[in-house]
């Protein structure tokens, strides 16, 4: 439908198939995270970021689901790959939000910094610098008065690797 010019036909036809597939399949399903990450893409391509928002936030809610389900038997490989796709989906989204930072409509609540810095750091950590720049978001939260959250949330972060690499 979108390379015959029909956009929001495409539109409302992914959105049917993302509503379908998380009522049949659940919302944490594979194939309904594909679904919602590739309409979420679309609305990002051919409508509006805001529109995209949500459905790239429930993308990575899903896949981080299934990270932190994963049994401790799953492949190394698999893992690897998973954590990946959660940066590439984590990256995607920061932009997103900065994006709509930057282009606030009349009304909207300027959070978009908070919420990227956020997903920067719900991101796997060796995403997180793929995400946003550390030492960029460490000026940032010491100029919102944050610098001593800021450092906390490092330290936490870095023990949080430590105790994921003695585990595995």
């Amino acid at each position: 439908l979108t390379m015959h010019g029909r956009h929001e036909e495409a539109l409302a036809t992914g959105a049917r198939g993302v509503a379908l597939a998380r009522e049949r399949l659940g919302p944490a399903d594979r194939e309904t995270l594909r679904l919602t990450l590739n309409h979420a893409r679309q609305l990002w391509f051919d409508a509006s970021m805001t529109r995209a928002t949500p459905f790239y936030e429930q993308t990575l809610a899903g896949y981080r689901t299934e990270l932190a389900a994963l049994p401790a038997s799953a492949a190394p490989t698999y893992r690897s790959g998973l954590r990946s796709w959660i940066g590439t989906v984590a990256s995607e989204l920061t932009r997103l939000y900065w994006f709509n930072r930057t282009n606030l409509a009349p009304g909207d609540v300027p959070d978009q910094r908070d919420r990227a810095f956020e997903v920067a750091q719900l991101a796997h950590p060796s995403s997180s610098a793929e995400a946003i720049s550390e030492s960029v978001a460490q000026a940032i939260a010491s100029r919102r008065g944050q610098g001593a959250a800021f450092d906390a949330w490092s330290q936490a972060r870095t023990a949080l690797a430590a105790l994921d690499a003695d585990i595995a």
